[in-house]
Order: C-alpha cells, then structure tokens, then sequence
C-alpha cells in the first residue's frame, strides 16, 4: 500500500498548517475548499497530490484551465494582478504541457478516492442587474462541467450542484458552501 502524502512533503505547504496546529489546535487532517480561483488551487492542489487531503470542494473553480474561452480570462486574472499574462504558465498553445499540468481536468484521475463538490451556475439568464458576476459564472459553466465529465470517464465519484441562473459572488458561495459542509465535515471527523 502506498504511503499517504502528509501534508509537509507538499511545496509551500507548511507555514499554514503549522498556524492551524498552534493557533486552532487543527489535526493532521485535511480538506480543502475555494471559491472561484481558490475553487482552482482546490481541485489542482488535491489532484496533483492524491491522498494529501480527506476532501476537496470548488465553488465556481476554473476546473479546466483549456476549455474554449478559459485561456483569456486566465490571462486577464493574471493581468488584474498587475503580472504579465505569458508569467503564469506561458502560452496556452506554446507551453500546452504546462498549462495541462497544472488543468485540474487533466490530473482528474490523482482524485480518486477523495470525497468531492463542485458547484457552478449558468450565470446569466436576462436576470437584472449588475451582469458581470453572472457573465463570470456563465464562462466557467463548461470548464466545471468538462471537468466534472472527466471525473465521470475515470469512475470518479463527484456531488455536484449545477444550478441555473446565479452569479460569481457570495450570494451563492455562501449557500455552496453549506451544501457541502456535511461531505467536508465527515472527512475531517467532525461534527457535521
């Protein structure tokens, strides 16, 4: 049987489980979650390290970083940052290893196993409005469904909640989020 990642062989993971561990008295266990590009670092860090974490959540995630129209809101994520679009991953059709690399879709199999949510919204439906966050949710709705279609190819079993309607805010994360506690909470052995 293959030994289970822990947590401090992962890049760059030690300095926040170790101000859980002193500040909140948090075990070796672990799940993550995020909302929108934190619903990315999710679903990519659980599947670049299958078994790291006892459960993984994404609330409209960009969960294939290839889907048709993704690269350039990635890249417009990236510039909002103030950094060069290319200083992510490089060029999508240059550097496609890299940017398959780091596609959740792609490392679909590395979840195996790992109890998982994911949510997303149609996003615009005519609704009134401020339309950005629901055009948002609207242009991450095919990357969470390839991805969750993924899943579904290599037997992996998913809850998911797609729903119409909605937008890339916290009106609908917060609501997400309850739905997934009781998976989450049953993976940390905590009260549900």
């Amino acid at each position: 049987m293959a030994r289970r990642p822990r947590l401090r062989d992962l890049p760059g993971a030690r300095e926040v489980p170790a101000l859980l561990a002193r500040d909140y008295r948090a075990s070796g266990v672990r799940a993550v979650a995020g909302v929108s590009t934190g619903g990315y670092g999710a679903m990519a860090h659980a599947a670049r390290h299958p078994g790291a974490f006892a459960a993984a959540a994404s609330y409209s995630g960009i969960l294939d970083t290839t889907a048709p129209g993704v690269p350039p809101l990635v890249d417009a994520i990236v510039a909002r940052e103030n950094l060069l679009p290319p200083s992510l991953w490089g060029n999508p059709i240059l550097n496609a290893p890299t940017w398959r690399d780091f596609n959740p879709r792609a490392r679909a199999a590395g979840l195996r196993g790992t109890p998982l949510y994911v949510s997303s919204g149609s996003g615009v439906v005519g609704g009134a409005g401020d339309w950005l966050p629901e055009a948002l949710e609207s242009a991450l709705w095919p990357s969470a469904h390839g991805f969750t279609g993924a899943l579904a190819l290599l037997g992996v079993a998913v809850t998911t909640h797609f729903y119409t309607g909605g937008g890339h805010s916290w009106t609908y994360w917060r609501r997400e989020f309850t739905a997934s506690w009781p998976m989450l909470a049953r993976a940390l052995g905590v009260p549900e």
